[in-house]
């Protein structure tokens, strides 16, 4: 009959304290990760209270003149806007597409979006993959997200994966980054990356569409009107 030691059978409390501790960590991140985003998006809310409310007047003139251009015109400056964000280190994508969705509805505004955007992808991805040994481009990608989409991204799975990076929130003109440094390549990417985008395109363009109230909150003198703006 074999004699079993208790002790052996016993779990090693310094092993149970660090999984403990290890799991209190990540609690910690997390509870502090979602902090971290409330208070960032009350900022950035009041933020754009505060633009509206003190720059109503060169808003007021941005409105008209751009209302008072040639749909062309104004197409061709959304390509030029949207080429600009597809790069790195640059804002503004979201942005762009809610203000499409405001200029030309909702039809017409993801139409400008799916050609501009996609257009923007293209030239950046060839531009930065044609570069890539001028440019310190390994310095934006240290982060643990980055890398381990590097590592995946030239296997079978190549079009999964920029799928379903495309529907994260991982900034537009990084993700363009790290797909330009990565060997994928062909159709694959470029569809991929379209259908990735799309359902984002359609919700920011609707919710662009809605905010016909733009206007008429520029008008309004009461700050209000401007908190009910951000929020919608």
């Amino acid at each position: 009959m074999e004699i079993v030691d208790v002790e052996e059978c016993q779990p090693d409390p310094t092993a149970v304290t660090r999984k403990k501790s290890l799991w209190a960590k990540i609690n910690n991140r997390t509870t502090y990760s979602y902090l971290f985003n409330i208070v960032v998006s009350i900022l950035l809310l009041t933020c754009l209270v505060l633009v509206l409310y003190f720059f109503k007047e060169y808003l007021k003139t941005i409105l008209y003149w751009v209302d008072a251009q040639d749909p062309w015109i104004i197409f061709l400056l959304f390509m030029g806007l949207f080429l600009i964000v597809s790069f790195p280190v640059t804002i503004g994508y979201l942005v762009l597409i809610i203000t499409s969705g405001y200029l030309f509805g909702i039809v017409q505004g993801l139409v400008t979006v799916l050609v501009s955007a996609n257009f923007g992808v293209a030239v950046a991805h060839f531009t930065l993959k044609a570069l890539r040994n001028y440019l310190p481009l390994d310095r934006l990608l240290k982060n643990e997200t980055a890398r381990a989409l590097l590592k995946v991204i030239s296997g079978p799975q190549a079009f999964k994966i920029v799928f379903f990076a495309r529907l994260t929130p991982i900034p537009f003109g990084l993700q363009n980054t790290i797909f330009a440094v990565s060997d994928v390549r062909g159709c694959g990417y470029h569809l991929a990356t379209m259908l990735g985008l799309l359902p984002a395109q359609v919700i920011n363009v609707y919710l662009g569409s809605t905010l016909r109230s733009m206007h008429d909150v520029l008008h309004e003198s009461h700050l209000t009107g401007y908190v009910v703006f951000a929020f919608q």
